[in-house]
């Protein structure tokens, strides 16, 4: 029986994508982290578990799925690191279809004409598809979202999508998908605005199409909308008072404050040129990093094959780098690097383009392009391994066992480090480990919807410090509001809450290293005094004594070698470490940091 065409390329398709996924999958999981991480994974986990409201800018499409799998039936953050990893492997194969279109055909986006390429065996080719997409797969910061639970992941499969769509010839039906895609991935993650630009362009390439069909454009953004009422979700939640309702966006004020992220906006467009100089040379570091050195070379081959060949496709691409890298050059935040996704996603693509073209400059090169990228392929897994095997990383846990080592029963602990109050929630709330003691985020305590979680997770500690939040809540809501507010009445009653808290006369009360100020405000108050205990600083009041940790206190474990460790992981290290070198004697007069 003879196998018609496309049977052939289903098969060669199916073939590859399976090349691709299942080695994706395993490298994943094989190094995945065995728990939560720093930064969002805790809150995220939880949240997602609970249906509650996450951090700015709420992120409703992503709580959702993510709460379908937390209904499988095992650990609650193996649940979600699988999300992240299938996300991140689902993304990798539409960047791969995207990639065998542009080595398969010449079309360009804004052209009418096709280039006919000369054959390509069959096994070459798809060999080729494969070891680009493992390339992909082992890039720095894809590997690092398939190892952990965030919501880059998402994001990634959202905007493959769309570049898939705007990167094929224009339909009326692929303009009502392309609106309901972009109304989900807004649903998930506000930075899908980076892609607007990019478009832009393709509604004016394609204008002709566009105009004759008003309807179209219509239904278009009807989906667009109908998907995006995914947010609808956060201010019926936060109507129902879950422990984690961050911002209540119940009402329409928080719900806008919360969803354009608001308390963020400080952080965005402040740096001065010197600044942006520096970040941009931080920038290129990382990408740089993404992919092996001869690969630039195809890279840059590429940009210069894209802009002379596939003008329209190129001008797309590069609106995108363009916007990906103006908006978060200028946005202030410890993870940057994740926003830099896209930018690693149009490299790739390029360099798609540039392996494509030099693959066909002489017959030989067909046979050798293959080899070349799975030497790639090597290469990149073995130099990020050491980095990104994050299967033995315990660090984010370890920090919240050895606060648990370092304080008494009943304990109260002011902590402003994400890193240890992120990981604390999923400890607290889902492993159910050390229920008497809590945790609040003195930077948190900054924002009105703040007591209303203290009084879900700790209703004493809530009801001993009402008096001090009644007085300070009418001066913050000013604020938030924008309206005319007293900022040292804001300051007087904030600083009364913190310091009720760190001389809680029934509990016994803790800061960390990050947390000066409160050390500061207790110098000045005269009434208490702070001693090393562990990995934290006990409060004492003047006169009393205090029960100093027995367990030994180990430093976390990142499962790597030191010069493996990110600038984050470092810190944690050092601080560790700086606290078990401190004085357990006297009183700490002053801190390092």
């Amino acid at each position: 029986m003879t196998i018609s065409r496309s049977r052939k390329i289903n098969s060669l398709v199916l073939f590859s994508g399976l090349g691709i996924a299942l080695p994706a999958l395993f490298l994943y999981w094989q190094t995945s982290y065995p728990s939560v991480a720093y930064i969002d994974s805790g809150e995220l986990a939880v949240v997602n578990w609970t249906l509650g409201i996450a951090h700015p800018t709420g992120y409703p499409l992503y709580t959702l799925i993510g709460r379908l799998f937390a209904l499988l039936p095992f650990e609650l953050i193996a649940t979600q690191i699988l999300l992240g990893m299938l996300c991140t492997t689902a993304a990798v194969l539409i960047i791969s279809l995207i990639s065998h279109d542009l080595r398969c055909g010449n079309t360009d986006p804004g052209d009418n004409s096709v280039g006919v390429r000369r054959a390509v065996p069959i096994l070459s080719q798809s060999l080729l598809w494969i070891f680009l997409g493992l390339l992909l797969v082992a890039s720095p910061l894809l590997w690092a979202q398939g190892v952990t639970n965030e919501v880059y992941s998402l994001h990634l499969v959202f905007l493959s999508l769309l570049l898939l769509l705007i990167l094929q010839p224009y339909s009326d039906r692929n303009l009502i998908l392309g609106g309901y895609l972009m109304g989900l991935s807004f649903g998930n993650h506000l930075s899908t605005i980076l892609i607007i630009p990019t478009v832009i362009a393709y509604l004016i390439v394609n204008r002709r199409a566009i105009f004759r069909a008003p309807k179209i454009v219509a239904r278009a953004t009807a989906a667009g909308l109908f998907a995006a009422s995914v947010y609808f979700f956060l201010p019926i939640r936060s109507s129902l008072d879950p422990i984690f309702n961050w911002g209540q966006p119940s009402t329409w004020e928080n719900f806008v404050r919360h969803v354009s992220g608001w308390q963020y906006q400080a952080w965005m467009f402040s740096r001065s040129f010197a600044e942006l100089g520096r970040q941009l040379l931080t920038f290129a570091q990382i990408l740089y990093a993404q992919f092996p050195l001869p690969f630039w070379l195809v890279i840059v081959a590429g940009l210069y094959y894209g802009i002379a060949t596939r003008r329209t496709l190129s001008i797309y691409l590069l609106l995108l780098l363009l916007c990906n890298l103006i908006y978060s050059l200028n946005f202030s935040i410890p993870d940057i690097d994740n926003y830099l996704l896209p930018s690693v996603i149009v490299l790739f693509l390029f360099g798609v383009i540039g392996t494509s073209h030099l693959a066909d400059l002489k017959p030989s090169l067909r046979y050798l392009a293959p080899v070349c990228i799975a030497l790639f392929v090597v290469w990149s897994v073995a130099v990020n391994w050491g980095t990104y095997n994050e299967s033995q990383n315990t660090s984010a846990l370890d920090g919240v066992h050895n606060y648990y080592k370092s304080v008494e029963k009943n304990a109260l602990i002011l902590c402003a480090d994400w890193d240890f109050v992120s990981p604390w929630l999923y400890s607290h709330f889902y492993l159910k480990e050390r229920p008497d003691v809590t945790i609040v985020d003195p930077e948190l305590m900054r924002r009105s919807w703040y007591p209303n979680w203290i009084r879900h997770a700790d209703k004493e500690l809530y009801d001993y410090v009402n008096p001090e939040i009644d007085a300070f809540l009418p001066h913050v809501r000013r604020f938030e509001r924008k309206e005319d507010y007293d900022h040292n009445a804001i300051e007087a009653t904030y600083r009364a809450i913190l310091l009720k808290l760190a001389t809680h006369s029934q509990r016994p009360a803790y800061y960390g290293i990050p947390d000066a100020g409160i050390s500061y405000q207790l110098a000045m108050s005269g009434i208490a005094e702070s001693y090393v205990s562990g990995q934290l600083f006990r409060i004492v009041r003047k006169g009393t004594t205090f029960a100093r940790p027995t367990e030994p206190i180990l430093p976390p474990r990142f499962g790597k070698l030191l010069k493996n460790l990110d600038a984050r992981d470092r810190k944690h290290l050092d601080d560790s470490q700086q606290m078990l070198q401190q004085d357990t004697i006297g009183p700490i007069k002053t801190l390092a940091r």
